[in-house]
């Protein structure tokens, strides 16, 4: 499949104005794929570490973003910062609940079979696990600041619970786009500027990108799908070894906030001005 920023952009606006019923059921962490990795700078005396963290995160999806999603991610990952270059790799071991809510008007509008979705509506559970990696181009700024101009991303999520077994039950024909993939894997470009504000920083990076890898002949439905989409804002605090961040996501019929930290594992990051 071959996703663009426009085709997400086209999808999202397709959900929000246009009049005819719709559902949407697609892969659990879409819209919640990526979190924020903190990184030391490069003006930082030490240059590789490993962190802890976790988010939490709440929001909707599929048409409307009339079904509410809640996740809970539990992360570990190491950074290094070398050169004009910076990286990260982790893993990632995620819990949530996703509603699948009814749909109550029956129409000859109506593209789906509501019947075959309330017969098993309601809460399902889902979880997940994975890796993340990326890389990034960087800059030094004043006073020990650096922008991260471009970096590139990937992340991994294998699903399990009775969200995808929902999916993989639901009739073809019951909604305009089913994803039973298990496994998705997503690929996306960021920049990201830290502002070092005496021994604390702020951050603000920006990430868009799409799915790569998805198997086609598990997507059903009576529209095409391309692919997911996702573009998030992440705005980030750090102090000493704590970075504390929320971040905005927008994914192809799917929009989620999440909230977390990472916490630097080792002795304390002892810094310097450049």
């Amino acid at each position: 499949m071959k996703p663009t920023l426009t085709n997400c952009c086209l999808l999202l606006f397709s959900c929000t104005f246009t009049s005819c019923t719709h559902a949407y059921y697609l892969n659990a962490f879409n819209a919640n794929n990526n979190t924020y990795h903190a990184i030391p700078l490069k003006s930082d005396a030490v240059k590789t570490s490993t962190y802890v963290g976790g988010n939490i995160a709440t929001g909707g999806a599929n048409s409307y973003w009339r079904d509410g999603v809640t996740s809970t991610q539990f992360t570990i990952h190491r950074s290094h910062a070398f050169g004009h270059f910076n990286a990260f790799y982790g893993s990632s071991f995620s819990l949530g609940s996703y509603h699948v809510k009814r749909y109550h008007a029956v129409v000859p509008k109506m593209q789906i079979d509501s019947s075959a979705i309330n017969a098993m509506a309601g809460k399902k559970f889902f979880g997940g696990y994975g890796l993340d990696g990326g890389i990034n181009f960087v800059l030094p700024l004043s006073n020990g600041s650096e922008w991260r101009v471009l970096g590139i991303e990937t992340c991994y999520r294998n699903e399990f619970g009775d969200y995808l077994k929902f999916r993989k039950q639901l009739p073809d024909s019951a909604a305009n786009i089913i994803d039973n993939n298990r496994s998705v894997m997503w690929l996306g470009i960021a920049s990201d500027i830290i502002i070092k504000i005496k021994n604390s920083k702020l951050g603000y990076k920006v990430a868009l990108g799409g799915s790569v890898l998805q198997n086609a002949h598990k997507v059903t439905g009576n529209e095409k799908q391309n692919g997911y989409g996702y573009f998030s804002q992440t705005f980030s605090f750090t102090n000493n070894k704590w970075t504390v961040f929320s971040a905005i996501n927008f994914g192809t019929y799917a929009f989620m906030f999440q909230s977390g930290i990472n916490y630097q594992l080792g002795s304390k990051a002892l810094q310097r001005n450049n």
